[in-house]
């Protein structure tokens, strides 16, 4: 048995190799102006791709510094590894427009903004700000109709994959609106870093309407360096959470802009982020604007603007107690947020 798997593993290696030497060597291109960092790989990758396997590594280092205020002076150095893997299972085979997708990533160091500044996690500094450890993010299924007209994804899956998101704001460090502050800190819905069961489902009728709907457990976990991706609890107990967006853009020949209209709902459930208070049902709206001022000669955003309204029944605190921290009371006063982070995958 052992002397076949070595023979086995062997031949593997003899015709990787053989692949290799018979793949073209890649260009010469200069190393910033690749598409790939690591170039083709002597012809795997174009190989790889074609059989519908398209692996991807992004790795980023962040380096902060308190200089005044806040906890403390210091600096913390991080970093974030993003990995994964889409695979086209038409080209393997399967019916069309049925893919595969897995991701996962690892922060690594302390979070500056508990080290240094003071605050909720829900106001990082960083999108990014997680538990130090390898988790498993979104795992799905993927199935597209009529050119990615209509699209449903079932699986393992992060709201703010697919809500939440908008194109200008996500272009900062820590600016992006994401999960909203009055949502993560009293909702549980899976939302970077934790991703859950859940199933999503888009439709575009028109070239400038487009809806989406999704439906996930209201118990993603704990945000703990010993969840590795399936802390989500699921059930009644657990509660669920529903996103639904209306995104409208801007006529042919406007500047380019998205307009979309968004609400939350959560049925209420189990404990809320190990406070021992129970979950109680809660929604909210949402109003997020990217509106271009500048357009270059292909029509592609040069200069533009963002901004988000959002809100809510239920009145939030952001201060008080360890037990009572961002819990909602029930009073009818209407409150707004401020961006939050949000995972850009």
């Amino acid at each position: 048995m052992i002397a076949r798997r070595v023979r086995c593993a062997l031949v593997v290696l003899g015709a990787l190799a053989g692949v290799s030497a018979a793949a073209p060597p890649s260009d010469q291109v200069p190393l910033l102006e690749r598409q790939y960092l690591t170039g083709d790989w002597n012809g795997i990758r174009p190989l790889l791709e074609a059989d519908g396997f398209r692996p991807y590594l992004t790795y980023t280092g962040t380096l902060w510094s308190n200089l005044a205020g806040g906890l403390h002076r210091g600096v913390r150095v991080n970093g974030y590894l993003d990995f994964g893997l889409e695979i086209d299972l038409a080209k393997l085979g399967t019916w069309d427009g049925l893919g595969f997708h897995a991701d996962f990533h690892w922060w690594q160091g302390s979070r500056p903004t508990q080290k240094l500044i003071g605050g909720l996690i829900a106001m990082a500094l960083s999108d990014w700000e997680a538990a130090a450890t390898l988790r498993v993010f979104n795992l799905y299924l993927r199935q597209a109709f009529d050119d990615d007209r209509f699209v449903v994804k079932l699986g393992q899956i992060a709201a703010d994959t697919d809500f939440m998101i908008s194109r200008y704001g996500g272009l900062f460090l820590n600016a992006a609106f994401g999960d909203l502050p009055s949502q993560n800190l009293n909702l549980d819905a899976p939302v970077y870093p934790l991703a859950g069961p859940g199933v999503f489902l888009s439709g575009r009728p028109n070239e400038w309407l487009t809806s989406r709907f999704g439906a996930y457990t209201g118990d993603a976990g704990d945000d703990v360096a010993g969840n590795h991706g399936f802390g989500w609890k699921l059930g009644n107990n657990a509660g669920y959470t529903f996103f639904t967006e209306i995104a409208a853009t801007a006529p042919a020949g406007a500047l380019p802009a998205t307009y979309t209209l968004g609400g939350i709902y959560d049925t209420g459930g189990s404990a809320q982020f190990g406070t021992g208070v129970r979950r109680t049902s809660h929604y909210e709206l949402y109003l997020m604007v990217d509106q271009a001022l500048i357009a270059n000669d292909q029509g592609d955003p040069v200069l533009g603007v963002f901004a988000e309204i959002t809100g809510s029944p239920h009145s939030c605190s952001t201060t008080g107690t360890a037990a009572s921290d961002g819990i909602c009371t029930h009073d009818e006063r209407t409150s707004t947020s401020t961006p939050s982070r949000r995972r850009s995958l």
